[in-house]
């Protein structure tokens, strides 16, 4: 998450082309645009994210970034109930979302087992038990 934060704080200075330290309406939409959604779902989260407000601060560019990742994640549709619950901090836990031409997180090679295991969690050196039968 952290990693994430960092991430949406780069973009947040790329989408603030005036350097006013907020993302005014047409910034917004020349970055949102980037994520391949439509006008009225990009419409959905600028009014969510911006709360009534002109231009988005980072903390309401950061939760514009987590609603385009949930409209993402649902094939370009925004579900209202998820949305607020995102709005509110106890969404789910969303990817970065996918912006056109925008540097994302490195992906994370799989993890290998500890050394001395195998896929299968016993030792290399350990044998199965075996039952024992009592009368």
């Amino acid at each position: 998450m952290a990693e994430q934060a960092e991430l949406y704080q780069k973009w947040f200075k790329i989408a603030d082309e005036d350097r006013d330290g907020a993302i005014a309406g047409h910034e917004a939409v020349k970055f949102f645009s980037r994520s391949g959604l439509n006008g009225n779902v990009l419409s959905q989260i600028w009014e969510l994210s911006a709360g009534g407000q002109p231009k988005l601060s980072q903390l309401q560019f950061i939760a514009a970034m987590r609603l385009v990742s949930l409209a993402q994640v649902n094939e370009g549709v925004l579900p209202m109930d998820k949305a607020r619950a995102v709005m509110a901090g106890l969404g789910p836990m969303l990817p970065e979302p996918k912006m056109i031409g925008m540097e994302s997180l490195p992906q994370r090679p799989p993890v290998p087992p500890p050394s001395g295991f195998s896929s299968m969690g016993q030792t290399a050196s350990s044998k199965p038990a075996t039952p024992t039968v009592t009368s």
